[in-house]
């Protein structure tokens, strides 16, 4: 039988064990519902930077060795579902805490740009060739390397946040960092366009 630090370990293992079977079966859940168009959002005022806090705040524990830092130019207003957001935020601090964390600090970046707002996730992990970025967003589709032998997954939750980008009028992109590594963007309108929009509409 178990005893001590074994009995420990095995609960340990059993923990990690249902949460991943969870987010397996979330993802297939949330994959389903987006397919199926049953999702449903629920548009208001976000600020991009408190939410970016909110959640490195939830992941800093998985980087601890290098660290990973936010800025923020003041309060970044987007027009979007809360929810959504924050999933496609913690998918893609998931990623970068999975294939990147150990390699150096991961930066969340905060801005404006014109009639959008932008959150970007810069990592100095081992990168994507060409080939994997044009994939990187394809329904079940992962990199063969020892990183992702090692994490398992089903590749679903890069293709829902681009799903879910898209739904709100905005865009998932990755794109090679200089240096090494990766920066993935997620853009999405701004509050103050929607707002000016609507006026001139007369809504």
């Amino acid at each position: 039988s178990l005893k001590g630090e074994q009995l420990h370990h095995a609960y340990d293992i059993i923990v990690d064990e249902n949460a991943r079977m969870k987010r397996l079966v979330d993802n297939l859940l949330d994959y389903s519902r987006l397919e199926q168009r049953r999702r449903r959002y629920c548009y208001l005022k976000v600020d991009l930077a408190l939410l970016a806090e909110d959640v490195v705040d939830l992941v800093r524990g998985d980087f601890a060795e290098h660290g990973i830092t936010v800025r923020a130019e003041g309060k970044v207003m987007a027009w979007a579902d809360l929810d959504a957001t924050k999933q496609i935020l913690v998918n893609l601090l998931g990623n970068a805490a999975k294939y990147a964390a150990r390699n150096g600090p991961v930066e969340v970046e905060v801005s404006h740009a014109d009639t959008s707002t932008r959150v970007a996730v810069a990592d100095r992990g081992p990168g994507l060739s060409a080939e994997a970025r044009e994939r990187v967003f394809e329904r079940f589709w992962r990199a063969e390397t020892a990183l992702t032998a090692e994490t398992g997954g089903l590749g679903l939750g890069l293709s829902i946040s681009q799903a879910l980008a898209q739904d709100m009028d905005g865009r998932l992109t990755v794109a090679a960092r200089a240096g090494g590594g990766c920066v993935f963007t997620l853009e999405l309108p701004s509050a103050e366009n929607f707002n000016q929009r609507k006026q001139e509409s007369g809504k």
